[in-house]
C-alpha cells in the first residue's frame, strides 16, 4: 500500500520492536530530570519546555497504542501525577500546587 494508510499499516506493524525515548528515560540510559516516581509511572522535566513549568508523566508499563489501553492501566492518566505525596509545584518538588503540561 502506498500513501499515508500504507505508512501507518508498517508504522503499526513494527510498534515494540525499539526501545522508545520514554522507555529509555525509565531504564536511564537517556538522562532526565526525574521530579517523580512510583511503581507505576515516572515524571520528568521536559528537555524542551513549551512553559515556565513543564514536565511529563509517562506509564512506565509500555502501552505501544492507545487503542491497546485495558482495565489495568485506569489508574493511567495526565493525572497521575497527584498519585505522588502532593502535588508537584514549580519548582519540582512534591509540595504546593502547580500543574504540568502533559
Amino acid at each position: 500500500l502506498d500513501g499515508e494508510v500504507g505508512k501507518a499499516q508498517r508504522a503499526a506493524a513494527e510498534v515494540g520492536t525499539e526501545p522508545t525515548i520514554f522507555s529509555r528515560i525509565i531504564a536511564r540510559s537517556v538522562p532526565a530530570t526525574i521530579l517523580y516516581e512510583d511503581d507505576e509511572c515516572l515524571v520528568f522535566r521536559d528537555v524542551a519546555p513549551q512553559a515556565p513549568v513543564h514536565f511529563l508523566v509517562i506509564p512506565k508499563r509500555p502501552i505501544p497504542r492507545l487503542s491497546r489501553v485495558g482495565v489495568k492501566d485506569a489508574g493511567l492518566s495526565p493525572g497521575s501525577a497527584s498519585t505522588a505525596p502532593g502535588t508537584l509545584d514549580g519548582g519540582g518538588s512534591a509540595h504546593g500546587t502547580g500543574r504540568g503540561a502533559v
